[in-house]
């Protein structure tokens, strides 16, 4: 291990600073809006295809354990995930980072 990981891993959690820096209004409201379209686009897709997404990106299900979990190929469970994060890509405008 190198020096720097011995230090990070000697201090306790609770004593790690983290900067954060609040954004500004208008940054807010960018990122509202940003959220808003995904959730229509999220919306506009299957229920299946919502349920896949949510167990991937939200609850942190594996493509695998989808795949098991609702009885379905593995492809079929990639190629729904890529359908849906290129249809929100397609749905979001003005996305600026």
């Amino acid at each position: 291990q190198n020096r720097q990981q011995q230090h990070f891993e000697q201090r306790p959690f609770d004593e790690i600073e983290f900067v954060t820096t609040a954004p500004c209004m208008a940054e807010q409201a960018h990122y509202s809006q940003i959220l808003a379209q995904y959730r229509q686009a999220l919306s506009e897709l299957s229920p299946e295809t919502q349920e896949i997404v949510r167990l991937h990106h939200v609850e942190g299900f594996s493509q695998p354990e989808i795949a098991r979990k609702l009885d379905k190929s593995l492809s079929w469970i990639e190629k729904s995930i890529a359908k849906a994060l290129t249809h929100c890509r397609n749905r979001i405008s003005d996305i600026d980072y």
